[in-house]
């Protein structure tokens, strides 16, 4: 017969046998570690206990200490830290790009683009006040869903040399207020964790809102970048606020480009500051430009990329890119196959209850996603 042994630690006084060192990278990357338990955080417990409280640790070959814990059997931390696994073209990259020149630097330039708010212009009314359910928070662990995966090996985890997957994005779903893949809490869930529950009043489909997005001192170039982004073409759609991941938050943006002149140029009408009225109005020197600047913009892009020119359709040739084709897919918007069981059933969060992250599943990529439920989305 066998016998259960358990290994209990001795813990002497302290000794004064000096100290050893323990790098500010490591203290921050523990710190860092959510899902521990405050009653096992080391950090936590010198606040309470401030004249020391046991410490195990784990040292590499050369006698560095790399893992800290307060048990023996203590979560260890991994070699690589997320940043090692960003390809080295985008980790080492020292010039300026399109989303740090148009929106800023806080230590070095302000940005040039400001969001206004957007008022109601068409009222289809509003849900009562109610809860979402809860979302889990992310997991550093889920490695197959965070870090390029190879099927057929064994999972690739933070201390492998492969490369993250990229920015989190969540599918568009039509989803329903209640029943199975519903977007509410039930009354159950409701009662079980009053505590952790949001109220929202998500407004109802079809409603639309006018707002503007003022800039100033945008290049040609830099505004086709912010209409490319803005202005999608139809069959897709961005996504907004609370509740993404439960299909919530999916909009449509109109842009109508506007452009005000502040001085006058080639003896044209007089600019934003050249004179106060016009006809007993004030002078405002607005104009709609018919100019394609999302055709610049992607010129710049594919020029850059293939070190050629892009040559007619430039627009389409840039969301061909197969990075951006699988953008792309995350932004299909595809209302009735996006309703069905199916659909919702391939695309719903993972349950606690019957243990599917064990499985531990590897995401397919975007395009082969939409493949295999039959969406179009080169339409």
């Amino acid at each position: 017969m066998g016998t259960n042994k358990h290994m209990h630690p001795v813990i002497h006084f302290p000794k004064n046998e000096g100290s050893v060192e323990v790098s500010q990278d490591l203290i921050d990357s523990y710190a860092g570690d959510i899902s521990r338990e405050p009653k096992t955080d080391l950090l936590k417990m010198l606040e309470k206990y401030p004249d020391g409280v046991p410490c195990f640790y784990l040292e590499d070959n050369r006698g560095n200490i790399k893992s800290i814990g307060h048990t023996p059997m203590f979560r260890l931390a991994y070699d690589k830290k997320v940043k090692d696994h960003i390809p080295p073209e985008n980790k080492n990259f020292k010039g300026i790009d399109f989303a740090r020149a148009i929106f800023g630097n806080a230590d070095q330039f302000a940005g040039r683009v400001f969001f206004e708010d957007a008022k109601m212009k068409k009222d289809e009314g509003h849900y009562d006040e109610l809860s979402p359910r809860i979302l889990s928070t992310p997991k550093p662990t889920t490695v197959q869903h965070y870090l390029e995966q190879v099927n057929g090996k064994d999972l690739a985890d933070w201390n492998n040399e492969t490369d993250i997957r990229g920015y989190k994005l969540y599918w568009h779903r039509k989803t329903p207020q209640e029943v199975d893949y519903g977007w509410k809490a039930t009354e159950a869930e409701f009662e079980k964790a009053k505590s952790q529950y949001t109220k929202i009043k998500p407004v109802h489909k079809g409603s639309t809102f006018s707002g503007r997005i003022r800039f100033e001192n945008l290049s040609d170039i830099e505004l086709g970048a912010l209409l490319f982004v803005l202005d999608l073409k139809p069959g897709y759609a961005h996504k907004i606020g609370m509740g993404k991941p439960l299909g919530l938050g999916s909009i449509r943006i109109t842009p109508t480009l506007v452009i005000s002149n502040r001085a006058e140029k080639n003896g044209d009408e007089a600019g934003r500051y050249g004179k106060l009225f016009n006809n007993k109005r004030w002078n405002l020197p607005v104009k709609k430009i018919d100019k394609d600047f999302k055709a610049e913009f992607s010129d710049y892009m594919i020029t850059a990329i293939h070190g050629k020119e892009a040559g007619a359709n430039s627009v389409e040739n840039l969301w061909s890119i197969p990075r951006m084709k699988e953008l792309l897919a995350m932004l299909r918007f595809d209302e009735q196959p996006m309703s069905q069981v199916e659909w919702l059933e391939k695309t719903r969060y993972m349950k606690l209850e019957n243990k599917e992250f064990e499985k531990r599943l590897i995401l397919t990529s975007p395009t082969e996603t939409l493949k295999a439920a039959g969406i179009n989305h080169e339409k």
